[in-house]
């Protein structure tokens, strides 16, 4: 029945070089419609800046450093309302 098979050696290698070839074109198209189906939504850039802003910072919880934030940032806002005066 398969003769051919032991008189030709190429091809048992042609035949499993097709059958890898139909494998792989079925696992990709199951990957296409599989992907196709399943749309995500895209975060916008600002709540991507935001969630990284938030990966970052972090809250302070002592009493005294929590005032000289405050106090810097007191002193730099009077230097821009001058230079804006200005």
């Amino acid at each position: 029945m398969f003769d051919w098979l032991n008189e030709n050696n190429w091809a048992i290698l042609l035949i499993i070089i097709v059958i890898a070839v139909c494998i792989g074109a079925i696992a990709y198209l199951i990957h296409r419609f599989i992907n196709k189906n399943k749309k995500e939504e895209k975060p916008s850039d600002e709540e991507i800046a935001k969630e990284t802003m938030d990966r970052f910072l972090v809250d302070v919880d002592d009493e005294k450093q929590k005032a000289e934030f405050d106090k810097y940032q007191k002193e730099h806002d009077d230097k821009d309302k001058q230079k804006e005066n200005k």
